[in-house]
């Protein structure tokens, strides 16, 4: 979230590549181990952002097949290194595997961030120009409803977030927000309390006072 769907996307092909450069120099054991331990890092981390950034960027009655299609890409890229597998020697296949995460960087250094992304980092003029790209490279005022039902999903997910994170409410006159220990160290919980309350200064008192 704070780096954005296109770095992360850029990040998680970095140990992938790593990976599949030990696969290649390796000379012991020790380095397969650590290739292996690379690649299922980055191929862990590759479907979060992924799929983000495709369910973001697509129209809803597209939505559901794009995602499905990225979820497909992996058993044809296992079928892919097979079919290398029996054409070449394995050192050879990691060397030519290690290619994709190169063209991958560079593929999404084309596109642009995701809208919803840059919306919600208030970076709204962006965002427009990112989805008039996405869109395929068409004027705002073909946009225009799409982008404003976006800022609008994108106003009420940061609405819905401050009313459900007590730290970014506003506490309303005479009300103090503080940390209720749920341990015995310290006031007591009351029961049917949250542990983070917005109490008033008589019943924070009244907490204090307590044995």
């Amino acid at each position: 979230e704070v780096l954005g769907r296109k770095r992360s996307m850029m990040l998680v092909a970095v140990p992938q590549l790593i990976g599949w450069l030990l696969m290649y120099f390796s000379q012991d054991l020790l380095m397969i181990y650590m290739s292996g331990f690379m690649m299922g890092f980055s191929i862990g981390f590759m479907e979060a952002p992924s799929l983000s950034y495709v369910g973001e960027i697509c129209q809803p009655h597209l939505r559901a097949n794009m995602c499905s299609l990225t979820s497909l890409n992996v058993p044809l890229g296992y079928l892919v290194m097979y079919l290398l597998g029996t054409i070449l020697d394995w050192r050879t296949t990691a060397l030519c595997s290690a290619a994709m995460p190169i063209l991958t960087v560079l593929a999404i250094t084309l596109v642009p961030e995701s809208p919803m992304w840059l919306l919600r980092k208030d970076r709204g003029v962006e965002a427009e120009a990112a989805l008039c790209w996405l869109r395929g490279w068409v004027q705002p005022a073909d946009v225009r409803a799409e982008f404003a039902s976006l800022q609008a999903y994108s106003e009420k997910s940061k609405m819905e977030h401050c009313q459900d994170n007590p730290q970014t409410r506003s506490p309303k006159k005479g009300q103090i927000y503080i940390e209720v220990p749920k341990n015995g160290n310290g006031p007591r919980l009351e029961e049917g309390r949250s542990p983070k309350v917005a109490l008033t200064f008589s019943e924070k008192l009244k907490d204090l006072s307590r044995p």
